[in-house]
């Protein structure tokens, strides 16, 4: 029979796990996808949710979307805000955010490479909070990568 303070400890410890953002696993194995002009586009699923995004080669443009599933967000209390960056090279150059949305919205934006578009490490991180019964749930997704012309 447990105590109620290695109960309390139980429970904290799950919810500290459930709090805890993960990143999406890129679909290259050195950790970054890499976008061409045959495979424009990424679509990764895990069971926080889908993440998807490609690239518009004639207009220079990033095109992004990311949808929590439903378990994910089914512990929900409330509103959901998100914040998204993306950096060249550790430098942050767009930045989005929806605040007070459903944890079931789907997050989507678009940001404009230029000429930069295939000289730069790219990383588009994006950062969900939202309310739970007792506290706040955090996700976390990076998504690295790299444009190529070939």
């Amino acid at each position: 029979m447990f105590s109620r303070l290695a109960k309390r400890a139980a429970v904290l410890a799950v919810i500290s796990a459930c709090a805890m953002g993960v990143s999406v696993t890129p679909s290259s194995a050195a950790g970054e996808h890499t976008f061409t002009p045959q495979q424009p586009s990424y679509n990764g699923n895990d069971p926080r949710g889908n993440f998807s995004a490609q690239i518009k080669y004639s207009g220079d443009k990033l095109q992004w979307g990311w949808q929590l599933s439903t378990a994910t967000a089914a512990p929900a209390t409330g509103l959901m805000t998100e914040r998204a960056d993306l950096y060249c090279n550790g430098r942050s150059v767009a930045h989005d955010s929806h605040p007070g949305v459903s944890p079931r919205y789907f997050v989507h934006a678009s940001a404009s490479l230029g000429s930069r578009m295939t000289s730069c490490k790219w990383d588009l991180k994006v950062h969900e909070t939202f309310p739970i019964g007792r506290g706040t749930r955090t996700i976390d997704l990076d998504f690295p990568f790299v444009v190529t012309l070939v």
